[in-house]
């Protein structure tokens, strides 16, 4: 990953100059005006049919991701340190393991009796058709749903408790690697034209009806021994998506450019992915918990309760040389960040159990820390400020992308 290559002052008049322009779209206005009514509309589900406590950690769930190398086995292994920490585990399960017989019933089974929270985190395999793309988004939606109802239906019917289900939305994989490759070129006309094309306004608006109705079905499903216990959904996306309301023209440029239909149903948790040292990494400059907190502040303000942050990040993952926390104590610094932000610790996800448990990293003892009280709010870094002016632009040169075709 590398930073967008673009000039600040550049780009800010054209953003300026774009949103001019943009004052006379209407129908992007009554779009939002869609959108602000539908964020009004308050969803509280039942209590979850597990507990979530947080009795170690200032945070509620670790995903685990399975890479070379590091398997359900080496997964399995760490349950005994969620139980101790009262942590959750967000399970990466791919849509290709949903038979009846993947070893990953049996392993949420034990979770479950050990007292561990196991919540699905299902994946399509990579590809350019309707029926892949790696994350769920407005290109594979109908698949994606499908495969979604039948890992819950396998779930109910194996008698396991309901649990909270990941939606991990995010632009399809073939083409965030030619978004990435065009940055590292450093074409933003370019990135701008490959983001413009993405956009299919029929196709993204039949994708937010689509996972509309999936929430309601998973929120109406439940099991006969758990009545008061519906599955709760969550989705999870790029904090970018947020620039399309904290300044200018308010309209879901941003949203339709990375296929993430994130507004319009009934999640019970919107969070957003704020990986600071990945995110330094891509604009090129430093970042502190202060781009944390700023993202999850305007988060906080958009979505209400719902409001949530993923952290990290601890561990690479699928990306070689993205960098890392260098220790708990800035993991700390994250979510105390994310509580001043306003979000409740219950909606802190952390990146990824695979970094915490890692020699490298050890004490894991140090990756379970509780915020401290009475901390200040953190100071302004020039990394979050960049970000903020390169998304604001980009989402105005789409509006000129979107005018000129």
């Amino acid at each position: 990953m590398t930073r967008f290559d673009a000039t600040p002052c550049a780009l800010v008049t054209v953003l300026f100059a774009a949103l001019v322009i943009s004052s006379s779209c209407s129908a992007e206005l009554a779009d939002h005006a869609e959108h602000a009514y539908y964020e009004q509309q308050p969803y509280d589900p039942e209590p979850s049919a597990i507990t979530e406590a947080l009795t170690g950690a200032s945070y509620a769930s670790l995903a685990a991701e399975e890479l070379p190398g590091y398997g359900l086995a080496q997964i399995e292994a760490q349950l005994p340190l969620l139980k101790q920490y009262g942590v959750s585990l967000v399970l990466h399960w791919p849509s290709a393991k949903l038979g009846v017989n993947d070893p990953r019933w049996a392993f949420v089974a034990k979770a479950q009796a050990m007292g561990v929270v196991a919540k699905p985190w299902l994946l399509l395999p990579e590809g350019a058709t309707a029926q892949t793309g790696y994350f769920p988004n407005s290109t594979n939606a109908t698949e994606f749903v499908a495969r979604a109802k039948q890992l819950i239906a396998t779930w109910n019917a194996k008698g396991l408790k309901p649990a909270t289900f990941i939606v991990d939305m995010e632009l399809r994989k073939d083409r965030l690697d030619a978004v990435l490759a065009s940055q590292r070129a450093g074409t933003t006309d370019q990135t701008v034209a490959l983001l413009a094309s993405y956009v299919n306004r029929a196709q993204f608006a039949a994708a937010k009806q689509t996972y509309k109705g999936f929430v309601d079905w998973a929120h109406s499903t439940s099991l006969a021994t758990h009545p008061k216990g519906p599955w709760k959904v969550q989705v999870g996306t790029l904090p970018q998506l947020i620039d399309d309301y904290t300044i200018g023209d308010w309209d879901d440029d941003l949203a339709q450019a990375f296929n993430s239909p994130i507004e319009g149903a009934a999640w019970d948790n919107i969070s957003f992915m704020t990986f600071r040292t990945l995110f330094s990494g891509i604009v090129g400059k430093p970042m502190t918990s202060y781009f944390v907190y700023d993202y999850a502040r305007y988060a906080k303000q958009r979505y209400g309760a719902r409001a949530g942050v993923v952290l990290g990040v601890t561990d690479v993952g699928v990306t070689p040389g993205v960098p890392v926390y260098k220790n708990g104590s800035e993991l700390r610094d994250d979510i105390e960040a994310a509580i001043l932000a306003g979000i409740s610790p219950s909606k802190i996800d952390v990146y990824s159990l695979k970094g915490v448990v890692a020699a490298v990293n050890a004490p894991a003892a140090q990756w379970f820390p509780t915020a401290r009280s009475g901390q200040p709010e953190p100071g302004v870094d020039e990394g979050t400020t960049t970000m903020h002016t390169i998304y604001w632009s980009l989402d105005a040169l789409l509006n000129v992308a979107a005018i000129g075709r």
